[in-house]
């Protein structure tokens, strides 16, 4: 089974270069990857400086890439998953605005990335999957989309049980009113395969979470920059991950000024950056944190990925 790695953070942070270089890294490790972009917004094309689709694509031995396209993995969710669901639940009250909700947006591009996560999880031709996600406000509903389909699915269930006992009582007060015996198995049947089916989604989404929190399998870096904003919001993120039960691998500060930086203008933006720098030791184990220097270039292209990725610990 491959484990999963996934970078989040704020917007802008470096979280596609990062993800690419531990990609790059782990590849000439001799380890197996595939590198997916989550975000809607893709920057792989750019940052390897070639055309990247929605099909898996070797970039260099051991290194294949692809970014999602949420449209398509989306329909193959709903043929899938959500199709079934509508022809059982959609009786319920308030299950036509659920199923709306879930198929646009905005939370359509977090359903998406949950389905492909899904048919990753059991891919046994990579060592590892990582995956390039989304601005933290979308990562999050991401996280949170399972949970809230196992609660929905859960409540499904019950409502299903409670009409079979339903069934029997109006046989026992009410015998005129009853369906014939062979109307009965026939609804019996019919009930019994809907509550396989619902179990068996169920079972797939708490396999999911338990992958998630599953600190030999998953592991979240979080990226920021040494400065008051992201830090925040890495705060909140960190915090929101701990409440789902989702582990921190490393804390990646990315952007940081060198120590020798000598220019004026230059120095006073690293003393503000050494403030922050503090605040994320003190949020954070020592252990947890990387600092990943500001380069003289844009990291775009192989060569410039491989430099980066050669002081990355991973």
């Amino acid at each position: 089974m491959p484990s999963f790695l996934l970078f989040t953070g704020k917007g802008g942070v470096g979280k596609t270069t990062l993800s690419a270089a531990a990609a790059a890294k782990l590849a000439e490790q001799g380890k197996k990857v595939l590198l997916v972009s989550i975000d809607p917004a893709h920057s792989l094309s750019d940052i390897f400086e070639q055309e990247i689709g929605a099909e898996e694509k070797e970039i260099i031995p051991n290194l294949y890439v692809l970014e999602l396209e949420p449209g398509k993995v989306l329909g193959e969710g709903i043929k899938n998953v959500l199709e079934p669901l509508k022809e059982m639940l959609g009786e319920l009250p308030g299950f036509e605005d659920f199923l709306a909700e879930l198929t646009s947006s905005p939370g359509s591009d977090e359903l998406a990335a949950l389905e492909a996560l899904q048919q990753l999880l059991h891919r046994q031709d990579f060592d590892y999957i990582i995956f390039d996600t989304a601005p933290t406000g979308h990562t999050l509903r991401f996280l949170r989309l399972p949970e809230m389909l196992e609660r929905r699915i859960s409540a499904s269930i019950e409502a299903r049980k409670k009409g079979s006992k339903l069934q029997e009582m109006l046989r026992k007060f009410l015998p005129f009113a009853a369906p014939t015996t062979e109307e009965e198995e026939e609804l019996e049947k019919l009930r019994q395969q809907e509550l396989q089916q619902l179990q068996e989604v169920l079972q797939r989404i708490r396999e999911f979470r338990a992958v998630l929190a599953n600190q030999q399998r998953s592991r979240f870096c979080l990226v920021a920059n040494p400065d008051g904003l992201s830090f925040h919001e890495t705060k909140k993120l960190a915090a929101a991950l701990a409440a789902l039960g989702l582990p921190i691998y490393k804390v990646f500060i990315n952007k940081v000024l060198p120590e020798q930086v000598q220019d004026p203008y230059l120095l006073e933006w690293k003393r503000l950056q050494q403030r922050w720098l503090e605040e994320f030791r003190k949020e954070f184990s020592a252990e947890k944190i990387e600092i990943i220097n500001l380069l003289p270039y844009e990291v775009k292209g192989l060569e410039k990925i491989k430099e980066l990725a050669a002081n990355l610990c991973i």
